[in-house]
């Protein structure tokens, strides 16, 4: 296939990059193509820091930072998190291959979710006069979200995060964070952009939920929720400063105990920071994301008789780690529990006449059906829009037919289906039977 193509492109014999057998000139030549070498073993790379506040000063508050406990160039692992009391930052690398993708591809930067900066977090009798935007998340616990003009869905994930933050805070016999509130820490994915905070309590709590402050502009209530769950001390780690279960068990938890349209962002996510899948190097990668997979198969095995077993199972079957956002996962979990044909992610496609590859988000060859995600932030700039205008044309022109979905379109579920199904040959959508275990 094209990927494959891609890969045999790159990489000469014995797998290492074509270009290192080429000579100077023949190495510049091919230069936008096989874009720069990876970086070798040269020595250890500087500790990155991540800031977190965690301790008020009368009516201030004061800035600490901790190093992370990898170096860039690190491949993160599944059972990699330490055990140790001590902090442990977990801070995933960004590594792609090739670093830069070439000029003429048109596609984005490759994606990797990592974990995002926690906001400024207090406890104080009264809003801090030393915060610009003081919100207060918990009662005596206050946190600067940030400037008013940010992007909502910034300011939606700051203001998770700060009650995450604030839980850790304020419940003194929380032990971590679980669920999507660990999932949030670790930076991977989430459906819902406000959901609610969980933390593992000791035992069983005689108020297991909290109803937490509305701030201005907040879109939902939310809640504390505290948990009982039997999670070993192998399972905790610390992340940004923060106690959570680790990536893991994080994913496990989702998997088992959240609706599958909801875990399965959280579950490709997950297998995309631990297996950095390139779109560039699709077969390669495709053996790194199936030895992921096959751990967190052996993990949710491991739980036993735990409810939510069927449901856990099936999404880890159906999950890819190639999607690059939330949207696309959604788009991914619909396709699948309407039991059509499985998609190919992100494959590459050729257009010869302007010398470019596209990157299409579902694409079914056979069919020569594509099925897209746009979400605001794919477009900043009117030059995105134009782009990505010219690649529509360029596609449709090979004979591709494409249909484009966003958020609002999953508010109607009956008249999204009809819309996909429509896509497909009269005997594809009929013999399509829906996954039950998929929409639990």
């Amino acid at each position: 296939g094209p990927g494959a193509a891609v890969d045999r492109l790159r990489l000469g014999l014995h797998g290492r990059p074509r270009h290192h057998y080429l000579s100077a000139l023949a190495r510049h030549r091919l230069a936008p193509l096989i874009g720069p070498a990876p970086p070798g073993p040269s020595g250890p790379s500087p500790r990155a820091f991540v800031p977190y506040v965690v301790r008020s000063r009368d009516r201030g508050y004061e800035r600490a930072t901790y190093p992370t406990n990898r170096t860039a160039g690190t491949t993160p692992s599944l059972r990699g998190h330490s055990t140790d009391r001590s902090l442990h930052i977990h801070r995933a690398p960004m590594l792609r291959w090739p670093p830069h993708p070439p000029a003429h591809h048109a596609c984005r930067m490759e994606p990797y979710p990592e974990p995002p900066q926690l906001p400024p977090v207090v406890a104080s009798a009264g809003p801090p006069t030393a915060m610009r935007n003081p919100v207060r998340v918990l009662r005596g616990v206050y946190a600067d979200i940030g400037a008013q003009d940010l992007p909502r869905w910034e300011a939606d994930e700051r203001l998770s995060l700060a009650r995450c933050a604030a839980a850790c805070l304020q419940v003194e016999s929380a032990r971590c964070l679980s669920h999507e509130s660990a999932a949030l820490v670790h930076g991977l994915w989430l459906r819902e952009r406000e959901p609610d905070v969980s933390v593992v309590v000791p035992s069983r709590p005689h108020h297991p939920h909290q109803k937490l402050p509305l701030p201005p502009g907040a879109r939902r209530l939310t809640y504390l929720r505290r948990r009982r769950l039997n999670l070993p001390r192998k399972d905790i780690t610390t992340v940004s400063g923060l106690p959570v279960s680790t990536l893991m068990r994080t994913t496990v938890d989702c998997a088992f105990d959240l609706p599958a349209h909801d875990s399965v962002c959280v579950v490709e996510s997950a297998l995309r920071t631990i297996a950095r899948p390139s779109r560039y190097q699709y077969s390669q990668s495709s053996r790194r994301v199936e030895a992921a997979r096959h751990q967190l198969q052996a993990a949710i095995a491991a739980q036993g008789r735990r409810a939510g077993a069927r449901r856990a199972r099936a999404v880890v079957a159906m999950a890819s780690a190639f999607t690059e956002s939330p949207g696309e996962s959604l788009l991914h979990w619909l396709v699948r529990a309407l039991g059509l044909p499985a998609p190919r992610i992100q494959m590459a496609i050729t257009d010869v006449h302007h010398c470019r590859l596209y990157f299409p988000d579902e694409a079914w060859p056979e069919y020569r059906v594509l099925a897209e995600f746009d979400g605001r932030i794919k477009y900043k700039t009117p030059e995105d829009l134009w782009q990505e205008k010219q690649r529509q044309d360029a596609l449709t022109r090979m004979g591709w037919r494409i249909e484009r979905f966003i958020w609002a379109d999953f508010t109607h579920l009956n008249v999204l289906r009809d819309r996909i199904l429509a896509l497909f040959p009269a005997t594809v959508a009929r013999s399509a039977r829906p996954v039950a275990d998929l929409w639990r």
